[in-house]
Formats: C-alpha cells, sequence, structure tokens
C-alpha cells in the first residue's frame, strides 16, 4: 500500500491530469484558458529552434513538477487547518487571513527550491527575441493555474479532513467550516467547489 501511495503521489502527470479534470469542474473560465494556452503554445513553439524547444519542453515539465508538489502540500495544510479547527475553534479565524498566509506559500516556497523553473526559465527567456517572448503563454498561463489550484487544492484537503478525520481522531465531528470555506471560495474567486 506505501509504495503504491508513493507511486501516486509521484507521478506528476498523474496528477496535473486530475488537476485539469477538477479545474475543468470547478473553475467555468478553465476549458477557455488551458484551449488558448495551448492553442498560444503551438504558435510559440514554431518561433524557436532546436535548442528553445528542448528548453521549453524542460520548463513545463519543471511547472507542473512544482505545481504538482504544491498541489499535495497544500492538500496537507489543509487536511492539518481542519484538524486543528477541531482542536481550539479558534482556528477557525483562519478563513479571515489572506490565502498566502493560509498556504503558508513561504514555507512552501522553501519546500519548492529544488524544482523551480527559474533557471531554465532564465536560459529560455535569454534567448528569446522581444517579439517571441510577447508569444510566450506560460507566465499567464501558470500563473492561474496556480492562483486557482492552490485554492482548490487547500479546500480539498480541508474538506477530506471532514471524512477521513472521523476514523482517526476520537470525537471528531465536522462542524460546517469546509461550507464557509467553500462559500468564501466562490465569493473571493468565482469557483464552484
Amino acid at each position: 500500500m506505501y509504495r503504491s501511495l508513493m507511486k501516486e503521489i509521484e507521478n506528476t502527470k498523474g496528477i496535473m491530469e486530475g488537476l485539469r479534470a477538477l479545474l475543468t469542474e470547478v473553475d467555468s473560465s478553465y476549458p477557455q484558458e488551458e484551449h488558448i494556452f495551448y492553442e498560444n503554445l503551438q504558435k510559440f513553439r514554431t518561433t524557436l529552434d532546436e535548442r528553445g524547444l528542448v528548453l521549453l519542453d524542460r520548463v513545463l515539465d519543471e511547472e507542473e513538477a512544482q505545481i504538482a508538489v504544491s498541489v499535495i502540500f497544500l492538500f496537507w495544510k489543509g487536511l492539518q487547518q481542519n484538524l486543528s479547527c477541531f482542536q481550539d475553534p479558534v482556528a477557525k479565524q483562519f478563513l479571515n487571513l489572506d490565502y498566502e498566509d493560509i498556504h503558508q506559500e513561504s514555507v512552501m516556497g522553501e519546500i519548492l527550491s529544488h524544482i523551480t523553473p527559474n533557471d531554465t526559465s532564465r536560459q529560455l527567456a535569454s534567448m528569446l527575441s522581444e517579439e517571441q517572448w510577447e508569444l510566450n503563454p506560460i507566465p499567464a498561463y501558470y500563473s492561474y493555474i496556480k492562483t486557482i489550484s492552490y485554492k482548490v487544492a487547500h479546500y480539498y484537503g480541508f474538506r477530506f479532513g471532514d471524512s477521513f478525520l472521523p476514523l482517526v481522531v476520537p470525537g471528531y465531528v465536522s462542524d460546517g467550516t469546509s461550507f464557509q470555506y467553500a462559500l468564501r471560495l466562490i465569493h473571493d474567486v468565482g469557483i464552484n467547489v
């Protein structure tokens, strides 16, 4: 079981496929964003030489690896947040914090430091003309993906706690904080969790 679970956690492509399916479900604008990204990515590819194409593929792989690790981290942090709310009702005040604080993005940054695509991105950027740079769809698309997926991952980790924690924490009872959290996401981001 452990090996099977670790294999799933380390499967970046599988995590990203699942994330894309989830984003399609919860964010009505995602399918259009994804379509535009792949359309623009194809145009961008036609402007690159062989070295540029290799770097581009590395940048894409590194971006996706970074997002996959972030999603796992945030799912875990959401589950932990749920347990904290049960153990200390004052912890429910997390709903009043900025998302960066909820997600503990500074801690996440330390975890991600070994797979941050900055070096490869800089190499690719250094060989692009201004015209090519303007065609580059990567920064906008992955910024969008991170903005939405980080919130969704943390929320679903929190919500998972409602089902999982009663199995492992004596006396655990869900108290409706997941519903309040969902309302905040609907209000703030417009996603339908």
